[in-house]
Formats: C-alpha cells, structure tokens, sequence
C-alpha cells in the first residue's frame, strides 16, 4: 500500500519545507498543494481577504485529484497544504483510503513567534501578519491521528 503524508498547519509554518526534505529523504514525490487552487482562491488571498467555504470545498476537490494522480504515478508522496478545516482533513484521508493510499498527518506547529518571524519575513510582512492573525481563529485542532513537527 502506497503512504501519502500529509503535512498542514497554519500558514507560515514550515509545511512546504519540512515536506521537500522528507520527501527527499524517503524517495517521494513531493506536492505543494497550492499548485493546485483555482485562481480565484489564489486572487483573493493575495488581495488579503477571506476564502468562502464553498471555494475551499471545491479546492479540496481539486487537491484529492491531484493527490491521486501523483500518488499513483509515484513510490510515495508528501503534500504541504494548510487545511485549515478537520473535516476536512478526515474527508482527504477517508477518501484515499477508499484508493488503498495509507495516509499519515503530520502537524507542522512551530510556536507562535517562530509563526510570526516567519510571516513577517516575506515581502508584505505586515500585511501577511495581520492575515494571518485574522486566519487564526479559523485554524480547528485535529480530531484525526497526527504526528507533530
């Protein structure tokens, strides 16, 4: 059975970069899930304003696809992706199981000041800490098994 480790987390975190260097490490393929959302989503969150649930439904849609066919064409994956919303992330890992993909959750949780350092390093820093501050809330703590970088 093929394993998909999905890495997620609030935005800022490290997922992308803790994702590569597993992948590395373990000879898979690696996905940032960004790549695959639609360009409204995209348009929006760099004009700083919120995504509606249905865009972040239709997104996780889209990821499952993608996710899918890289899995499939590949020994293992690892995908960075915030998936912000728990249901969320047990639809993803019901439905890869339906595929008989063995999927693991990792929490990238760096503390709260490391998160901020980080945002605020990227051009727009500012802005990006307040977005991400206003995000915050919406950020649910897994029900689902996970391991925590």
């Amino acid at each position: 059975m093929k394993e998909v480790i999905i890495l997620f987390g609030e935005m800022g975190g490290g997922k992308n970069y803790h994702g590569e260097i597993l992948a590395k490490e373990k000879g898979y393929t690696f996905l940032d899930g960004d790549t695959v959302a639609q360009p409204e989503m995209l348009e929006r969150v760099s004009q700083f304003k919120s995504l509606t649930r249905e865009m972040i439904k239709k997104f996780i849609g889209r990821l499952i696809a993608a996710i899918s066919l890289k899995a499939f064409k590949s020994n293992g994956l690892v995908v960075a992706q915030a998936l912000y919303f728990d249901e969320d992330r047990i639809f993803i890992k019901w439905f890869l199981n339906q595929l008989g993909y063995n999927v693991k959750f990792i929490w990238v949780k760096p503390s709260f000041l490391r998160n901020l350092m980080q945002i605020y390093s990227r051009p727009k820093g500012l802005t990006w800490a307040v977005y991400w501050l206003l995000n915050k809330p919406w950020f649910q703590k897994p029900t689902h098994d996970y391991e925590k970088i």
